[in-house]
């Protein structure tokens, strides 16, 4: 796996939760989704989570225009797929019903909101991101299983021919100074009883940025990760 993913012409990449970036990715803010977006017609799914700090806004937004889980299933397990979500995962959308932060994903990660400032063993791959990070507000405590019928209903979503995930690599892209993760990255396997069907594409969750905003941080991704040459203004 190479630290630059397709560059831009190759690669269908989307953005949600902010708008304002370059025209060659197709991007919406979380109250503003389209009804008919399918989040795995793309390549590369950039989730900005920032906006969803402010509790009021996270309460408000609409869960029925929020992608489904089932859409991710198919994203992740699609060839050379890449998800991206940036920001503390301490939210969750909508009041009655709600989802919680971890709806698009197979595991239930579980996370530990501290603040501290030792950022360390940065991933090469993303020390442009981590250049503009100074202080984390969460970590990575360990990756726990969700119930084995939705991992089941997850897995058959993904491919027809499986009907079980696990998880294949996780690896640290920045830590604290006591070895748990402010950044990774998980590589997922679909299984049918026990032989392997495929792959997942990659699946990181970064902290927010502190010198920069969220969506200068996205751009950076988009140039650094992507090679995107952005217009002209």
């Amino acid at each position: 796996m190479t630290n630059r993913q397709k560059v831009e012409g190759d690669r269908r990449i989307l953005v949600l939760g902010s708008a304002n970036h370059t025209k060659l990715v197709t991007a919406y803010d979380w109250d503003k989704l389209p009804k008919n977006l399918n989040v795995s017609d793309f390549d590369t799914v950039i989730l900005n989570f920032t906006p969803f700090q402010a509790s009021d806004f996270a309460e408000s937004v609409n869960v029925d225009l929020v992608p489904a889980w089932r859409q991710f299933a198919r994203l992740i397990f699609s060839a050379d797929s890449e998800v991206i979500a940036i920001g503390s995962p301490n939210f969750r959308l909508g009041s009655n019903p709600y989802i919680l932060s971890d709806w698009w994903l197979p595991v239930d990660p579980l996370f530990v909101y501290e603040t501290g400032h030792a950022i360390r063993e940065v991933a090469d791959g993303f020390a442009f991101y981590f250049a503009v990070v100074r202080s984390w507000t969460f970590y990575l405590q360990a990756l726990g299983a969700k119930q084995p019928e939705f991992v089941s209903n997850y897995a058959a979503i993904a491919d027809p021919q499986a009907n079980s995930i696990s998880l294949k690599i996780k690896t640290s892209l920045a830590e604290t100074r006591f070895q748990r993760s402010i950044g990774f990255a998980m590589w997922f396997t679909l299984y049918r009883h026990g032989n392997p069907v495929k792959d997942s594409g990659a699946v990181s969750w970064l902290p927010e940025t502190t010198e920069v905003s969220a969506v200068e941080a996205i751009d950076l991704i988009l140039r650094e990760r992507h090679g995107l040459q952005f217009e002209s203004t």
